[in-house]
């Protein structure tokens, strides 16, 4: 397999593997009530990659965006998103003012107390009975090949915040996990280049064989 053919490879399976995970918050969005408009807020919208998608999408959402780097603020609000600068840690927004917040990669970027600071905002500021949408990755061999990943959060972590007393500190909020879909990749071996190409083919056509679960997305409904 020369270079040419595996970068390009590589480039249609992290786009197979991000359909993939966009998928079960599309088909969320998608189970919503469409004669009815929602506030939408997207924190850490990055490039803007997903809030586009879904503004192309879904007419009835009126999308917001948070991102802390100036740099991208700039580029998301010359894609034409609403764009405010500011940190998930303290939100410029009022309690109870969007129907949906989506969370993606995000929360491995931050350790304890702060992770407990985040989801408390998060949750402060969508309605009751609105929901929260959280993506984040679970370790995998790669994880820490971004400098700022500082731990992974598995889901019952979040579950066990959102309901347990007895910790340092309670959460402000009350709310259930509605669903949760776990993110597969193909399997990959050490020093086995090429046979790691065959299992991405494998995985992006038929599907097979997985990796075990190295990220999910999680979907709360505030109570």
């Amino acid at each position: 397999m020369n270079i040419n053919m595996a970068k390009t490879l590589q480039e249609i399976y992290i786009e197979k593997t991000t359909e993939r995970e966009d998928a079960p918050v599309l088909n969320f969005l998608k189970s919503l009530d469409k004669g009815k408009n929602y506030k939408y807020l997207e924190v850490g919208a990055g490039t803007g990659r997903f809030p586009l998608l879904a503004k192309s999408s879904f007419k009835n959402l009126e999308i917001e965006c948070l991102e802390i780097n100036q740099k991208l603020s700039g580029k998301l609000v010359g894609n034409g998103l609403k764009t405010t600068s500011g940190s998930v840690l303290n939100m410029p927004f009022q309690n109870d003012e969007f129907d949906i917040v989506h969370c993606s990669h995000l929360i491995e970027h931050f350790g304890y107390p702060d992770i407990t600071k985040v989801l408390d905002e998060l949750f402060r500021v969508v309605k009751a009975g609105g929901y929260v949408i959280i993506r984040t990755p679970l370790m995998h061999p790669n994880f820490y090949a971004d400098i700022d990943h500082i731990r992974p959060y598995p889901l019952r972590t979040l579950i066990q915040y959102t309901n347990a007393e007895e910790q340092q500190r309670s959460p402000n909020f009350k709310a259930k996990l509605l669903s949760f879909w776990n993110r597969h990749w193909a399997p990959e071996f050490r020093n086995l280049r090429r046979v790691n190409k065959i299992l991405q083919i494998l995985w992006m056509y038929a599907n097979w064989p997985k990796s075990k679960a190295n990220g999910y997305v999680a979907i709360f409904k505030k109570i």
